[in-house]
């Protein structure tokens, strides 16, 4: 999956179905960012540690390490259930902004009673995996989440893209004229640098990596 650098939103354009609805989905999840000034600080963790051989010699390691801060941690309007739990799973820090976000994503998506079903199988299929009993670990490749994995996948991304953003070095990547079609006319008339995201559309395992991360922080 194709992803421009400066303009990220701009990779739910070539999204099968209903495409302006799920890139603003995807520009919700970077909004959260910067509306609650999240951001990755890093810092250096040195430690002197003994190293084994003939020599029995000491060396100074370095260890880089982030954490997630927030401009602003005020209470957050409450989240329940299968929206608490999904919450809880792919994002690091529950502000008010990303509250509100996704109430109101689970909310659309509940207006629909098959979508409904199909949140409560991707909340099923995340807390399958979570679990520590290896017989009741199954993403149901093959199981239609409709677009409600959509919807969670495209805010969850959007979030992310943009915390991590910072991370990126992009001063060796060239520009590119864009020629896909399905491209805003404003993204077509304009070179950009992108590169590739390793992820499909109502991709499961993409959340359930999200979930993996967040077990280790």
């Amino acid at each position: 999956m194709r992803i421009p650098f400066d303009h990220m939103e701009e990779v739910v354009s070539l999204y099968p179905t209903n495409r302006n609805a799920m890139r603003a989905i995807f520009e919700q999840g970077m909004h959260v960012v910067g509306e609650n000034n999240i951001q990755l600080i890093g810092g250096l963790l040195l430690a002197r540690r003994r190293m084994g051989g003939r020599h029995d010699q000491e060396a100074t390691l370095a260890d880089i390490y982030y954490f997630v801060s927030a401009g602003e941690l005020s209470r957050e309007p409450r989240l329940d259930g299968d929206t608490y739990r999904l919450a809880n799973w792919l994002f690091p820090l529950i502000t008010s902004e990303l509250a509100k976000e996704i109430n109101k994503t689970v909310q659309a998506i509940e207006s629909d009673e098959e979508e409904q079903q199909s949140l409560y199988q991707v909340a099923l299929a995340l807390d399958s995996q979570i679990q520590p009993n290896d017989h009741v670990r199954n993403l149901h490749d093959d199981y239609n989440y409709g677009q409600a994995l959509s919807k969670i996948q495209l805010l969850v991304l959007g979030y992310w893209y943009r915390l991590l953003q910072s991370l990126i070095d992009t001063t060796n990547v060239k520009d590119r004229t864009p020629s896909a079609a399905g491209l805003t006319e404003n993204a077509r008339n304009r070179a950009f640098r992108d590169a590739y995201g390793a992820w499909n559309w109502s991709d499961i395992h993409c959340l359930n990596f999200f979930c993996v991360i967040m077990l280790k922080i």
